[in-house]
């Protein structure tokens, strides 16, 4: 917690000698990497459904589009709605930028559920589903082409990228006779669920701005009865980052610095081990770094004997 204190010319002398031999006012080591780079990964934005199909018994070709009798029209808006949503929320983007990244794996995005009914042997209804999912494969590779995306690259991503969950009938044929029983047309309905893709993170002149704050921000007068720190500074510039990549190359950063810490973990041990609540508050906001780069919470730890943060850096994309 930041506190007035007033000091002697003597002490004051002092201290800063201390800060110098241990780098302040030195200046950042901002050759180590140019300011285009930085750590942008992609990661899921929103989530949005597109149709809801329901087909005929055995039939792989819809009837009915959200309870109406299906039109070819139909299937051309939702086409470009698709090509609208994938451009609009910069997912096409996203997916230029790192389809052939070294160190950033693009997570999967699309969704597409089939069910089918009980009426069916198990090989039949699986070829059944087999040839539904078929048919949301051909919406989802017609937006792709409205968008003017290589066939090719669709294709793989389509097959990469791409969840197919199949919901056969949950009818217990143990107890019930599949012949007497009523096909349900709520288990034939199928549907494309989409999760956006963004790209999240600093450049690299964000994070040595970030950098630059939090040295700002800290003090080697730390003690429980003289504190220099400004911990609300140091959380605020905390806050900037946006996702573990941010973390790990803040990490980076500080242990090429030229200054007394060698990592992000000392620094936050060493600057906050007073304050409690601003640790938690730390913590808090480093554990929505590491879940937004679908990491486990975990990835970042407070331990409650002696309240020391653990962040396990090298564990990312």
């Amino acid at each position: 917690m930041y506190k007035n204190f007033n000091l002697t010319e003597e002490e004051r002398k002092r201290i800063m000698e201390m800060h110098q031999s241990y780098g302040y006012k030195k200046p950042l080591n901002e050759e180590e990497a140019p300011l285009d780079e930085g750590a942008p990964e992609p990661v899921r934005g929103e989530r949005q459904m597109f149709g809801m199909f329901s087909f005929g018994e055995g039939e792989t070709k819809p009837r009915y589009y959200r309870g109406r009798p299906i039109a070819q029209k139909d299937i051309d808006v939702m086409v470009n709605n698709l090509a609208q949503f994938l451009t609009n929320t910069g997912t096409v983007e996203t997916l230029r930028t790192f389809r052939n990244s070294p160190r950033f794996r693009i997570p999967q995005f699309i969704e597409l559920h089939v069910g089918t009914s009980h009426s069916g042997s198990g090989e039949t209804n699986a070829a059944v589903a087999q040839g539904r999912f078929n048919f949301l494969t051909g919406i989802v590779m017609a937006a792709f082409k409205k968008i003017g995306v290589d066939a090719s690259v669709a294709k793989s991503v389509v097959v990469n990228k791409t969840d197919n969950e199949y919901a056969p009938s949950n009818l217990d044929r143990n107890f019930y006779d599949p012949k007497l029983v009523k096909p349900s047309a709520t288990e034939r309905l199928a549907w494309i669920t989409v999760t956006a893709l963004e790209t999240e993170g600093n450049t690299m002149g964000g994070l040595m701005a970030i950098q630059k704050g939090l040295n700002q921000s800290s003090s080697i007068v730390n003690s429980l009865f003289v504190d220099g720190v400004d911990e609300t500074k140091i959380l605020q510039y905390l806050s900037k980052l946006k996702t573990f990549s941010d973390v790990e190359e803040l990490d980076r950063l500080i242990n090429s610095g030229g200054t007394r810490f060698d990592s992000l973990e000392e620094f936050l041990n060493d600057q906050l081990f007073d304050d409690p609540e601003q640790m938690r508050a730390a913590a808090v906001i480093l554990q929505r770094c590491a879940m937004k780069s679908e990491l486990q919470k975990d990835t970042v730890r407070l331990f409650k004997a002696g309240g020391n943060l653990n962040i396990s850096i090298g564990i990312g994309q």
